[in-house]
């Protein structure tokens, strides 16, 4: 795991030192056992790194005699064949193998992206061409944000990086906040904060002098086509191409940690021990001292179930707040946040299913998409989450131009069925930006490397080009996917399992409904958009869509606090809630 960041100056003089120690030292939870920086021609890298690999293989930022520079935060998976490859045309200096990057890009330029196989973010200055380019995995895995003025170009592998310098104000931007509070995420490459953007999944900028020259992009299913396979054949495929992925990720001398969190969690745990062996600890968190027979029927070698209640919950959620980004409506956060906690010094790296309900298209609003337009079927959500409710403020319903625009441009891809166009969409935008950004934040915020094997193209092709009548089967959204857990763990049921944590979620926070719908009407940032009827209707009533408005509205409120007013993370939310700067 490794932290980047970097200053390139406008008019080409040196970057301040201050500015570049700064970042260097908002860097450091990604990254505590090495760190680099260098400065040459108006441009400042940065990198800080975990030893996850042996620190004596290299170090970066990395150079070589053609004025290449690179700073990378990556793992990737066809570095041995890249060595062999060019192993008579180029010397190799070191083990490192973000190493091999500088060969393809000697070849192949700026399209050396479409060689590399793996999950990276990546800054490589080319000091002949006096161009920086940024370049993010496909699959979205690697975070990279920027942000440009009148003097800089300032990028970094986390938000907050760039949050605490004095360069950045700290300002709300009003239509990635619609789009944040209506769906979830922001959208087009924007963030909640005015002036900081996003490197989209496989996106690659070019910048000179501080401006953007040039932008492409290679998208997570570009190559992706329908798969004739049967259900027999996929409860044989899947599980294959999970190992085979599981082989790429190895690293021998590392303890594996699988949480089961989700469904997917299981197969995956299955298959880590399946592979890896007594190197495998999978970690079972209990609520309120659950205690379902399918956890207890479920056999790997090594099984800690870890006692987690309301208590806890209220404890930890402003830590999570803090510790994130952008707002995130996700509750079971708590839980990722709550488990990195227990495994920080004792495990680097811990594995998760995430993607499964996308990819397999386990979400009921991918049943709309499936349906014949005659029949009430629809591509994309109409509504966001507060569209749901009485008297929402009209403003926030102009909130989805930029999903439209992707929907567009995804009608082109005629090979595509409706449902997985849907499927896409869903992907790249809320997915990568909700799901995939808020677990790699808290995972790293402990010291720990995630891993998606699911989200290895092998596995996700095999998933996504599943026919439609196998994702969704009589009304069964998933289908293919739980007929593959319910063969390959007959005496399990865990069709429910993501349901129950989610309604003992919801129980807790009608446990504190009152005080907490007080408390969040009271907050600036909310009063100035909603009236406190509004929030105390959100809190009180037990519908769904309310439910989800009033998780969406306490954790922007948490957010806001930590991020907008700075203030320090306490383990009590209420409490947190009320303090003042």
């Amino acid at each position: 795991m490794s932290g980047i960041a970097g200053v390139l100056t406008v008019d080409g003089s040196e970057p301040p030192e201050d500015l570049l120690h700064a970042l260097s030292t908002r860097l450091l939870r990604r990254g505590k056992d090495d760190q680099g920086i260098t400065i040459q021609n108006g441009l400042g890298l940065i990198h800080r790194r975990l030893s996850i690999a042996p620190l004596d293989a290299g170090h970066q930022p990395l150079c070589n005699e053609s004025k290449l520079t690179l700073v990378a935060d990556c793992r990737l998976l066809n570095t041995e064949s890249t060595r062999d490859r060019f192993a008579d045309s180029y010397d190799f200096a070191t083990a490192l193998e973000v190493e091999t990057i500088f060969p393809l890009y000697e070849k192949y330029g700026a399209e050396f992206t479409h060689h590399l196989f793996g999950m990276y973010a990546i800054a490589l200055y080319d000091g002949h061409a006096d161009e920086l380019i940024l370049t993010r995995d496909p699959a979205g895995i690697k975070p990279l944000y920027y942000f440009l003025d009148d003097r800089y170009f300032i990028f970094a592998s986390e938000i907050k990086v760039l949050l605490g310098l004095e360069h950045i104000r700290p300002d709300i931007d009003r239509q990635g906040r619609k789009e944040s509070l209506q769906y979830g995420a922001t959208l087009g490459g924007k963030t909640i904060i005015h002036g900081i953007k996003t490197v989209l999944p496989g996106e690659t900028l070019i910048v000179q002098k501080g401006r953007l020259l040039k932008t492409f992009r290679d998208r997570p299913f570009d190559d992706l086509k329908p798969s004739k396979m049967t259900l027999k054949q996929s409860f044989e495929e899947i599980p294959a191409a999970l190992c085979e992925a599981l082989a790429d990720l190895d690293e021998p001398t590392q303890k594996a940690a699988c949480s089961l969190e989700r469904p997917g969690d299981y197969l995956l745990a299955s298959t880590l021990d399946q592979c890896y062996g007594e190197r495998t600890h999978c970690f079972s968190i209990l609520l309120d001292g659950e205690s379902e027979d399918s956890k207890h029927q479920f056999k790997v070698t090594n099984l800690t179930e870890l006692p987690f209640d309301e208590h806890d919950f209220w404890r930890t959620l402003p830590f999570v707040a803090a510790a994130l980004d952008e707002p995130c409506n996700i509750p079971e956060r708590a839980l990722t946040y709550y488990l990195a906690k227990k495994l920080k010094g004792h495990f680097t790296v811990l594995f998760s299913a995430l993607g499964t309900k996308v990819l397999n298209a386990d979400m009921p609003l991918f049943k709309r998409a499936k349906r014949l337009k005659i029949l009430g079927g629809r591509p994309l959500p109409r509504r966001g989450i507060f569209q749901y409710l009485r008297d929402v403020p009209l403003f926030l319903n102009s909130w989805s131009e930029d999903i439209k625009k992707a929907r567009l441009e995804l009608d082109e891809h005629s090979e595509l069925s409706r449902l997985q166009k849907s499927q896409v969409l869903e992907y790249e935008n809320r997915f990568v930006t909700q799901n995939l950004a808020s677990f790699e934040r808290l995972t790293t915020f402990h010291g720990l490397e995630s891993r998606f094997p699911f989200l290895d193209p092998k596995v996700r092709y095999e998933l996504m080009g599943l026919g439609d009548s196998l994702k969704i089967h009589h009304g069964q959204t998933g289908f293919a996917f739980y007929e593959l857990l319910r063969h390959k763990f007959p005496t399990l049921d865990l069709s429910s399992l993501c349901h129950f944590k989610r309604a003992k979620l919801n129980q807790w926070l009608r446990n504190k409904a009152s005080r907490l719908s007080a408390l969040v009407a009271h907050q600036e940032e909310i009063e100035a958009i909603f009236s406190r009827d509004f929030v105390r209707d959100a809190f009180s009533c037990k519908d769904e869509y309310y439910t989800q408005a009033a998780w969406t509205l306490l954790m922007y409120a948490l957010w806001h606090q930590a991020h907008i007013k700075g203030i320090k993370p306490i383990p009590d939310t209420l409490s947190f809630l009320s303090a003042k700067n």
